[in-house]
C-alpha cells in the first residue's frame, strides 16, 4: 500500500509525463522530481506493462527504491538493484518490474538486460548530468541506442546547461532528435568559432530555451517553497611567504591557461593545476608541514565556533590532500568529522550520511564530486567551501543540500578566497558559465562569489 501522496504541482508533473512518452523534468535539486517520476514507472507497469530501466548515480539507489515504495503499489521484489557482484543474478529475475542501474553497469549492460527483459519499454536517468552530458562519449552512444528501443524516457536534472550549451544535446536528441539531426548541425547553430575552429564562445540560447519549453517541466526553488533562503559570504585571506613564492612560479602560465580554456570548459592545465594544489594542500610541496595557512587561519575560527555550539557543518575541498589536511585540522578541535569523497565506498557513504543526520557525527568534509547528490542535510545552518571547482552547478548543488525546502532562517555560505590568485579567475568561470545557464533558463542564479569579479 502506497504510504506517499503527491503535491498538487507534482500531480501536474505526472500528468505531463504521462501526456508526453519523451520529456524531461529540469527541477532545482529539492523540487520533488522523484516521486511523480516513480507514479509515473508505476503507471507504465500497471497500464501498458511496461518495465523500466533507471539509470542513476549509485548513491541514489537506495533512496529511489525506498521512493518507488513509498509512492507506488510496487513490492520489494518488484524493484532490484542491478549493483555489485551478483548484479546478474538480479537483473535475471523474471518478475522484477524496475532496474535500478549505475551509468557505469548501464553502459557495460544495458543491451543484456533488455535482451532477458523484452517488455522493458521505459527508460529513466536521474542527475543524467552526471553521466550524459557529453555526445562523444561511450555513455552516451549507450544512451542513444537504447532510447530507440524505448516507448518512454524521462531524464532528471537540476543543471542540463552544465557550462556549456551542448551538454543539453543528449538529452535533447534522445528526446527528439529531428531538431538537429546531428551534433555537427547543434554546434553550427549553437557554437562560435574562430579561424582555427576552437570555440569562443555561444549564441541563440532563446532556441534551447523554446525547445524545452516544449518538452521538458522547470520548476525553480522559488516557484515551489518561495525566495532561497541563504547568505553567500566570501572571507579573503593572502598566502604566507613561502606559499606564495612557490605559487608565483605557476601563476603567469596557469592564468594563460584558463583564460584559453574559459569558454569551452575550463577544466585548467598543468599549471593551473600547480597553482590549486600549491594553494589547498601546500604540504605536498613540502611547504607549511605542520604550519597553519591563511585559509586554515579563516576556518579555525568557524571550527571555533561549531566546538562550541555543536551544530554540524558541511567543509566542501576540492583535493583529497586538501580534504584529509582539514579533517585532521577539525579532529584537533574534538570534533568528530568524516571524509566523503570517491575513495569512500558506497555502504560506508550511508553509515556516513545516517550518523550526520542522527548527530553523532559533526562534520563531514567532502567532494563536490561525491558529496554533492542525493543528501538531504536540511538541518544545516553553515556550509563552507574551503576551495571550489571550475562548474556553477557543482556549487548549486552542494549549497543544496543545505536547502531541501523552505527554512526557517538562511543557511550561511562561507567561500574562502585567497586575494590576487587563480582562486578569482575560476570565480570568473563560475559566474560566465551560471549566466550562460541563466541564457537558457531565466531561473538559475548568476554567481558572483568575489569581489574580484564585480569590479
Amino acid at each position: 500500500m502506497a504510504q506517499g501522496t503527491l503535491r498538487d504541482y507534482q500531480v501536474v508533473d505526472l500528468a505531463f509525463l504521462i501526456q508526453h512518452n519523451f520529456a524531461a523534468l529540469l527541477h532545482d535539486p529539492g523540487c520533488g522530481k522523484t516521486p511523480p517520476v516513480c507514479v509515473y514507472l508505476y503507471y507504465r507497469w500497471a497500464n501498458l506493462s511496461e518495465k523500466t530501466i533507471w539509470v542513476m548515480p549509485r548513491q541514489l539507489m537506495a533512496k529511489n527504491k525506498a521512493e518507488l515504495l513509498k509512492f507506488t503499489e510496487f513490492e520489494d521484489d518488484d524493484i532490484v538493484i542491478v549493483d555489485g557482484p551478483k548484479w546478474r543474478a538480479e537483473f535475471e529475475k523474471p518478475n522484477a518490474k524496475v532496474f535500478l542501474v549505475g551509468p557505469t553497469r548501464f553502459r557495460l549492460s544495458w543491451l543484456e538486460i533488455v535482451s532477458k527483459h523484452p517488455n522493458i519499454k521505459s527508460l529513466a536517468g536521474d542527475e543524467t548530468h552526471m553521466y550524459w552530458q557529453k555526445h562523444d562519449t561511450a555513455s552516451v552512444r549507450s544512451l542513444y541506442a537504447c532510447v530507440r528501443k524505448m516507448n518512454s524516457f524521462v531524464p532528471m536534472t537540476g543543471t542540463v546547461i552544465k557550462g556549456r550549451l551542448d551538454t543539453a544535446y543528449p538529452i535533447l536528441h534522445a528526446i527528439e532528435p529531428r531538431y538537429y539531426f546531428s551534433y555537427e548541425a547543434f554546434m553550427g547553430h549553437h557554437s562560435i568559432k574562430d579561424d582555427q575552429g576552437n570555440i569562443v564562445g555561444w549564441q541563440n540560447p532563446e532556441r534551447l530555451a523554446r525547445i524545452f519549453g516544449n518538452h521538458a517541466i522547470k520548476r525553480s526553488f522559488e516557484s515551489v517553497y518561495g525566495p532561497e533562503a541563504k547568505v553567500i559570504v566570501t572571507e579573503q585571506c593572502e598566502m604566507k611567504s613561502a606559499q606564495l613564492a612557490a605559487y608565483k612560479e605557476f601563476e603567469k602560465n596557469a592564468i594563460i591557461e584558463l583564460e584559453d580554456d574559459m569558454l569551452t570548459g575550463a577544466t585548467g592545465g598543468v599549471f593551473a593545476l600547480r597553482c590549486r594544489q600549491i594553494m589547498c594542500h601546500p604540504e605536498t610541496f613540502g611547504l607549511a608541514k605542520g604550519e597553519m595557512t591563511a585559509k586554515d587561519e579563516l576556518l579555525e575560527v568557524h571550527l571555533d565556533h561549531h566546538a562550541i555550539t555543536g551544530e554540524r557543518l558541511v567543509i566542501f575541498a576540492s583535493f583529497k590532500a586538501e580534504q584529509r589536511r582539514i579533517a585532521e585540522l577539525v579532529s584537533s578541535k574534538g570534533m568528530s568529522v568524516a571524509l566523503l569523497n570517491g575513495d569512500v565506498k558506497n555502504n560506508d557513504r550511508v553509515q556516513i550520511d545516517k550518523d550526520f543526520c542522527d548527530g553523532s557525527l559533526q562534520v563531514i568534509v567532502g567532494s563536490p564530486q561525491v558529496a554533492t547528490v542525493g543528501y538531504n542535510w536540511e538541518f544545516l545552518q553553515h556550509i563552507i567551501f574551503a576551495s571550489v571547482d571550475y562548474n556553477d552547478d557543482t556549487f548549486y548543488q552542494a549549497y543544496r543540500r543545505g536547502i531541501r525546502g523552505a527554512r526557517e532562517t538562511p543557511l550561511l555560505i562561507t567561500v574562502l578566497e585567497y586575494q590576487n590568485s587563480i582562486d578569482q579567475r575560476m570565480m570568473k568561470i563560475i559566474e560566465r558559465k551560471s549566466r550562460l545557464a541563466n541564457s537558457v533558463d531565466g531561473s538559475r542564479e548568476v554567481y558572483t562569489l568575489s569581489t574580484w569579479n564585480k569590479q
